[in-house]
C-alpha cells in the first residue's frame, strides 16, 4: 500500500503491528493525516485518539508473502482508485 501510494505522490510510511512497538505506532499515527489498514481487525492497533483517521483496504489474511505480488497490487491500485488516493 505504501508503495503504491508513495507512487501517487503521498507521503506513505509503511508501519506493522506486529514489528513495531506501540510509540512508534503512535507517533505516526499522530502524525498521519491517513491511515490506511490492511484489515478490519488490525483498528485496535491504533491509539484511540487516531481511529477517526482510519481507511481500510481489506486484502484478508496475508496469502501473498510477498508485498509486491501482482495480484495484491491489482487489489491495491483499485482501492486507491475507488477512494480517490
Amino acid at each position: 500500500m505504501a508503495w503504491e501510494l508513495k507512487g501517487r505522490g503521498h507521503n506513505a510510511v509503511p508501519c506493522g503491528w506486529q514489528v513495531n512497538s506501540p510509540n512508534p505506532i503512535g507517533l505516526l499515527a499522530a502524525w498521519a493525516d491517513k491511515i490506511v489498514i490492511m484489515q478490519a481487525g488490525f483498528r485496535g492497533h491504533v491509539p484511540g485518539t487516531c481511529r477517526h483517521k482510519i481507511m481500510v483496504c481489506d486484502v484478508g489474511p496475508d496469502r501473498w508473502v510477498n508485498p509486491t505480488h501482482p495480484e495484491l497490487r491489482q487489489i491495491v491500485r483499485d482501492w486507491i482508485e475507488k477512494e480517490g488516493l
